[in-house]
């Protein structure tokens, strides 16, 4: 055992996400000096181990409680949101070298969640991927469960920052269409700081 796995807990707005398929994630967190390193993506890294393997940490989750107000959250996801679009346009354009170790050296649970993001949701249509993944949450993983709370975050996690995702890759497609990609790069580190 060279690693230890913990499961996310969200607490929004003093709430619990116990449904929706949130509270099944499972994160490499604690690993030994040398044992594993965090992969080169924008968003969404995860741990890999270069040698032995993990185990689940029973009983022993790794709580996200964010005390910070909407506009923080909100301010905080329009951010991830330009991060995912980076790594969705990277697939499309090889902006720069994707990191494949997850696909081989990662738990099964990371492998199988980077199988549907990069072939399944990236392979649907725009924008209705993002209605299909809330429905998917909200409905058929119980996330009407999670009461007001929940549903407020449902909507702004499930729906509204995956459309953000979309619009965003949108925007980006239409950019590299009318000034190419160079341009692009160029622009991403303009507008966000982001220097490929």
């Amino acid at each position: 055992m060279t690693g230890l796995d913990l499961k996310l807990k969200v607490v929004f707005r003093n709430r619990w996400i116990r449904f929706g398929g949130y509270y099944s994630t499972l994160l490499t967190r604690l690993w030994r000096s040398g044992a594993g390193y965090y992969e080169q993506r924008w968003m969404d890294e995860r741990v890999v181990l270069t040698r032995g393997r993990s185990i689940r940490v029973k009983g022993g989750d790794l709580v996200d409680h964010s005390l910070k107000d909407i506009d923080w959250w909100t301010d905080k996801h329009n951010r991830y949101a330009t991060r995912q679009m980076v790594d969705f346009i990277n697939r499309e354009h090889s902006l720069f070298a994707i990191d494949h170790r997850v696909d081989r050296n990662a738990h099964a649970q990371a492998r199988w969640k980077r199988f549907l993001r990069n072939r399944v949701f990236a392979g649907a249509p725009l924008y209705l991927r993002s209605l299909l993944y809330f429905f998917y949450r909200y409905i058929l993983r119980f996330g009407f469960l999670d009461g007001r709370e929940g549903f407020l975050f449902h909507v702004l996690h499930g729906l509204w920052y995956f459309l953000l995702i979309d619009a965003k890759v949108d925007e980006a497609r239409g950019y590299i269409s009318e000034h190419g990609v160079d341009a692009f790069r160029d622009h991403l580190r303009r507008r966000h700081r982001i220097a490929l």
